[in-house]
């Protein structure tokens, strides 16, 4: 029972550090946006990246879902739902398409978008 839980502590702690290592690492890029969506599609992480080139600073958009960010058309045809969906059953997606720049903003660039899920 000591063997097993000292080696949870250990997994646990190695979790963590790859955690804090994963952080510094987006939070070092200020090119790209990195952001992570929980299994609804509301925003868990923002990086100084996505603040810088998307508008939206961590306190505005963290816990929101990520529709804000797809044009108004996009979201009437379903495609934050089918992204997440295509990326939930392949494990990856790739899309090229417009996403909206800055909150309430009607302004919007072509990005590429890869949405990865790990389980």
């Amino acid at each position: 029972m000591q063997q097993e839980l000292a080696e949870s502590r250990r997994s646990c702690l190695s979790l963590e550090s790859e955690r804090a290592h994963f952080e510094l690492f987006t939070q070092s890029i200020p090119d790209h946006a990195f952001v992570a969506l929980d299994t609804d599609g509301r925003v868990v992480r923002w990086n100084r990246g996505a603040e810088r080139l998307m508008g939206w600073r961590p306190a505005e958009i963290v816990g929101e879902s990520s529709a804000l960010f797809y044009t108004p058309e996009d979201v009437a045809t379903g495609v934050p739902e089918w992204e997440r969906g295509q990326a939930s059953e392949r494990g990856h997606i790739e899309e090229e398409r417009y996403q909206r720049l800055t909150p309430g903003g009607n302004n919007s660039h072509k990005t590429r978008i890869d949405i990865e899920l790990k389980t």
